[in-house]
């Protein structure tokens, strides 16, 4: 079995590896300072050591030129200073170097004590080698100005790669910055993305699977979950449909069963006259009423067909359809539930062709359609079914508005609460306005209420991109 990391541990080695990174640039950037300072701390001894040694030089010059021995003893005090700046260099850098310089400086002391032994026994400067005084003290200052230019050298090095290193450092961190925010990209933030289209969809009435995250952590599982939970919605949200097209089909049933008893008593009657005129009777009668008792077939196996259409249980499929004759064929299955008091309008233009899903509309405009009628119960009143298109001709708006008795406004905002009815018990599920806004949010859409006491509610629904040009 493949061990796959969890996004937990994702993090933590990524961050991991950039805390180790950092911290090794730290510790080598402190190493590279740490030689820079140490060997320009060296440099500013060594100039300071070069400086005494000068200032030795130029009082040996001075005697030469003033023949006055104190010139001698000062250079000689110089350096002493020179010497103990030697060994406290020796300290810090035991180089050979630095001995041998000990030594050359060494001698050139020793040459000019022995100058001036030779000067105070004499007086004059005749018979004095004073070639070999001024011969040491250059050595001693030319090899000193060689290591001094070695050191400024390897301070010139040391700043040349640190600014490489800097430039190394800096790209290093660029380059980090955009694995790790690949890597959050890829990991967290696409993932999260998925997930939270999939909760846009869920919010909207779409309860389709996500596409499956392959990342092998945490998330997923949570999309593999929401698919599992998607699925279970799917499944509760098609029995809930069904539910309300059942009770909205015992609602039907006393209207159905007249529209159906109307034909069969058309049927029966032209039956029993052929058969009472069946010897002698009128032949063109007969046929004639033959043909009436076929029109009057069709017309129950169209009202039992609608009906079958209407009940059956199918998967969200939108298709083309004209509108109105959608509305007709609706109230064709509600014909029985139509009092002879009430007045039906509808304000659909002949050739509105739109792509919906015909009977998961039809389930809308049957709940809306009866709920209307019962509202305006026993009373005169009319409903007014219209549709038009909007934004451009792109979007549809259809309404169902009745002159009822309206909502009061206390329940406006409970109305498409699962379960809410202030019908009697028994009279209603409380699952029709519910379904109603399922079905149009899985359009895309939204359904809106207006409603004003002792006036009436009208029933405002938008589906958008539904119409067909």
């Amino acid at each position: 079995m493949k061990y796959k990391l969890s996004l937990r541990q994702k993090i933590v080695i990524t961050f991991f590896i950039l805390f180790s990174i950092v911290i090794l640039v730290s510790i080598l950037g402190f190493l590279n300072y740490n030689r820079l300072n140490t060997t320009i701390h060296i440099l500013e001894k060594k100039e300071s050591l070069l400086n005494n040694i000068l200032e030795s030089r130029r009082y040996e010059k001075n005697f030469f030129i003033t023949k006055d021995i104190s010139n001698l003893k000062i250079a000689i005090e110089f350096l002493n200073k020179g010497k103990i700046q030697i060994n406290e260099l020796l300290k810090e850098e035991n180089s050979d170097f630095l001995k041998k310089e000990l030594v050359l400086i060494e001698n050139y002391e020793k040459e000019i004590k022995n100058f001036i032994t030779k000067y105070n026994s004499s007086l004059s400067l005749e018979n004095i080698n004073m070639t070999s005084i001024q011969e040491k003290g250059r050595l001693a200052t030319i090899e000193l100005e060689k290591a001094i230019n070695e050191k400024r050298s390897e301070i010139k090095k040391i700043i040349q790669s640190s600014r490489i290193f800097l430039l190394i450092s800096i790209s290093s961190f660029v380059l980090l910055a955009i694995i790790t925010f690949l890597f959050l990209v890829k990991n967290v933030n696409k993932p999260l993305k998925n997930i939270e289209k999939a909760i846009q969809k869920i919010v909207s009435g779409d309860y389709e699977s996500i596409p499956k995250i392959k990342t092998g952590d945490e998330f997923e599982n949570l999309a593999e979950n929401i698919n599992n939970l998607l699925k279970e919605m799917r499944l509760r949200n098609r029995q809930l449909l069904q539910k309300e097209k059942m009770a909205a089909l015992g609602t039907l049933t006393s209207g159905v069963a007249h529209e159906i008893n109307n034909p069969l008593n058309n049927i029966s009657t032209s039956l029993q006259i052929i058969l009472e005129e069946l010897e002698g009777g009128d032949i063109k009668l007969h046929q004639e009423l033959l043909e009436e008792a076929l029109r009057q077939v069709d017309r129950a196996k169209d009202i039992v067909k609608s009906l079958l259409e209407f009940s059956r249980e199918s998967s969200f499929n939108p298709k083309e359809v004209n509108f109105k004759t959608l509305i007709q064929k609706t109230l064709k299955l509600i014909q029985g539930e139509i009092p002879t008091h009430l007045q039906i309008e509808i304000k659909v233009p002949e050739n509105l062709i739109v792509k919906l899903d015909s009977r998961r509309i039809q389930q809308v405009l049957l709940n809306l359609i009866l709920n209307a009628i019962q509202a305006i119960d026993n009373n005169p009143g009319k409903i007014i079914i219209g549709a038009e298109t909007v934004n451009n001709d792109q979007d549809l708006r259809f309404y169902i508005e009745d002159t009822g008795p309206g909502i009061p406004k206390e329940n406006l905002s409970k109305i498409f609460d699962p379960f809410f009815t202030t019908k009697d018990v028994g009279a209603g599920s409380g699952l029709g306005l519910a379904v109603s806004q399922g079905i149009i949010e899985q359009h895309g859409g939204k359904i809106e209420v207006e409603s004003e006491l002792n006036k009436g509610t009208k029933f405002t629904i938008t589906i958008p991109k539904a119409i067909i040009v």
